[in-house]
C-alpha cells in the first residue's frame, strides 16, 4: 500500500493469465475448472510439458519451463521471493503440493485421423463449415466418453481451438478442443474361433 501505483507488477495468476492469454485474470482457486483455461490434470510432475502449470489452489502457481538431466524443474514465477517474475528451480519433492495442469487449447495436442472421447456430458456439435459465422449454433451434442474421429482442424476462434469430429452414432461437427480427451477404440473388427 506504500508503492507507487506505477511499481506495482504482475501476480502470479496474473502472470499465467498473460502467459496463457486468457480473456481475464484466472485465480489460483478458479483454475481447475475455468471455462477459460479448460485445463487438463497431469497424472504427475513427469508428464509436465514446457507451457504447464504447477497449481497450487488458493496459494500459488508456477509455469513449467523445463527439467534438467539431474530432474531439477525449472519455472517462472511471479513471487515476494524476487518481486518479479523470475526462473527459479526446485526438486520435484519442493513441490508435492502443486497440482500439474496444461491448458487443453495449446496447438499439438491432437491430429487429423486421431481417436477422441469427449470428456463432458452434452458436448456441443456445431455443423457450421465457417465457425465465425453468426449462424453456427449447435446441431446437436456428443455424450460423455462418447468417441470420435478427428476429420478437419483445428480452427482456432474465441481463444479456442476447435476439431471437426465424426462422432460414432452421432452427429458430426466442430467441438472445441477443451472438451476432448485422447482415446477412444478405432474400427471394430469381429473374430470368430473355431475349436
Amino acid at each position: 500500500y506504500c508503492g507507487s501505483h506505477c511499481a506495482v507488477g504482475v501476480d502470479c495468476s496474473g502472470y499465467l493469465s498473460r502467459v496463457w492469454y486468457l480473456p481475464l485474470q484466472v485465480t489460483t482457486s478458479a483454475l481447475p475448472t475455468s471455462p477459460y483455461t479448460c485445463p487438463a490434470a497431469l497424472r504427475s510432475l513427469d508428464d509436465l510439458l514446457a507451457g504447464d502449470v504447477l497449481n497450487r489452489a488458493g496459494s500459488h502457481v508456477r509455469l513449467f519451463v523445463g527439467r534438467d538431466p539431474s530432474g531439477t524443474l525449472t519455472v517462472l514465477e511471479a513471487s515476494g521471493r524476487d518481486w518479479k517474475v523470475a526462473p527459479h528451480a526446485y526438486q520435484p519433492s519442493e513441490l508435492l503440493a502443486y497440482l500439474p495442469y496444461r491448458k487443453r487449447a495449446i496447438a499439438g495436442m491432437f491430429a487429423v485421423g486421431e481417436r477422441v472421447l469427449a470428456n463432458d456430458d452434452g458436448v456441443d456439435v456445431r455443423p457450421c463449415t465457417d465457425l465465425g459465422d453468426a449462424a453456427c449454433a449447435p446441431l446437436g451434442q456428443a455424450a460423455l466418453r462418447q468417441a470420435g474421429t478427428i476429420a478437419a482442424g483445428p480452427d482456432e476462434r474465441d481463444g479456442y481451438l476447435w476439431w471437426s469430429i465424426d462422432w460414432d452414432g452421432g452427429p458430426a461437427g466442430w467441438t472445441a478442443q477443451c472438451l476432448l480427451t485422447s482415446g477412444g477404440a478405432g474400427e471394430r473388427t469381429e473374430v470368430s474361433l473355431e475349436l
